[in-house]
């Protein structure tokens, strides 16, 4: 395995961020199983995308504080990620405003570095690459010249479904976006498809065709945010993760479910699948983790999750729902099965928001 590849997780989907103590435990277990690091950037935090325009409340700088330190006191290195909608269209009069915003972000939080994300924007502007090129350089100015960026394109996988929801890629976008930046800024890359099961050597050559060894992989498993997916929990292994171990890949970030707790389990198998561990044993990590994080009715409660993932909410069977419920009933105290519960109960309810 690459000895440099960093790993950790970005909170990034849309639907209610995490409870307080629900980052926290999936801090303390993500410092446990080896990762490097937590990216606080929720699509629902307003004062991060709809509402960044606006000076940071005092709410607002509590819970990021806060943040910051839960994550550095576990040995994990913090970043925040922010969206500023309506700033590539609006340059001159939103530059300063972003730039005040960043440096109060970076003052408050004292990130280890800073995410800027484009994504889930229309892609309205011929020269985009040049106007994104031209915010990433004022967000390193405004974060300091030592502060790595992390940056999602607007276009950040070949999946088609990008263009047919955002508009098509002008050819020059890429090398207008990287023109003239430094190794200090990374580039996310989903691979091949928005939610890509896994990757191959074929698409690492193909993001670095883009990024020249700048990459961070943004892997969108076990995130079930999407309308095809909210109704379904999703806690088997990584696979194909082997290939993201080279050179030209500087980090790997997972974006987790809405159920936070219960992301763990999968997450518990990132490290060794990077590695390059074979199947069998990625599954016994992953029942391992599930055994802590379940209780004892673990192997049954794995099971009928496997038939949501498979069928959905709706199409699983009602007694195979309300055995799943009496078993997490009888786990008291487990924040895992107190998750199952909600959304059993729709409290992770689809978003629509989210349009992929």
């Amino acid at each position: 395995m690459n000895s440099m590849l960093r790993a950790g997780i970005i909170e990034g989907f849309y639907g209610h961020p995490y409870k307080e103590y629900t980052r926290l435990a999936m801090i303390r277990m993500a410092s446990y199983l080896g990762f490097s690091f937590y990216v606080y950037a929720p699509k629902n935090d307003i004062s991060l995308r709809k509402s960044w325009t606006y000076e940071l409340s005092a709410q607002d700088e509590e819970n990021l504080v806060h943040c910051s330190y839960m994550t550095k006191n576990a040995g994990l290195d913090f970043a925040f990620g922010i969206s500023p909608l309506g700033l590539t269209a609006n340059l001159n009069a939103l530059l300063p405003v972003f730039k005040a915003k960043v440096q109060r972000l970076m003052s408050v939080t004292s990130a280890d570095f800073a995410c800027l994300l484009f994504d889930d924007v229309p892609n309205q502007f011929s020269d985009l690459g040049k106007r994104q090129n031209c915010v990433i350089k004022a967000m390193r100015e405004a974060a300091g010249k030592d502060t790595e960026i992390w940056v999602c394109p607007t276009t950040y996988s070949d999946d088609p479904i990008l263009t047919r929801l955002y508009g098509p890629t002008d050819p020059s976008y890429f090398s207008d976006l990287i023109s003239g930046l430094d190794s200090r800024i990374k580039f996310f890359w989903t691979g091949p498809k928005v939610l890509s099961p896994g990757f191959s050597y074929e698409d690492i050559n193909r993001a670095d065709s883009l990024f020249k060894g700048r990459t961070v992989i943004w892997h969108n498993y076990p995130v079930n945010d999407g309308k095809t997916r909210a109704d379904r929990l999703y806690l088997g292994p990584y696979q194909r993760m082997r290939p993201c171990a080279d050179n030209r890949i500087t980090a790997v970030a997972v974006n987790p479910m809405t159920e936070g707790a219960l992301s763990m389990i999968p997450l518990s198998t990132l490290i060794p699948a990077l590695e390059g561990k074979p199947y069998d044993r990625l599954r016994a990590i992953r029942d391992n983790a599930a055994g802590e994080l379940l209780g004892p009715h673990s192997e049954q409660i794995l099971d009928i999750i496997r038939r949501i993932e498979n069928l959905g909410l709706e199409g699983t069977a009602r007694d195979a729902l309300c055995a799943l419920r009496a078993l997490c009933k009888d786990q008291s105290g487990s924040l895992a099965c107190d998750e199952i519960i909600d959304f059993l109960n729709g409290r992770y309810a689809f978003d629509p928001e989210c349009l992929t």
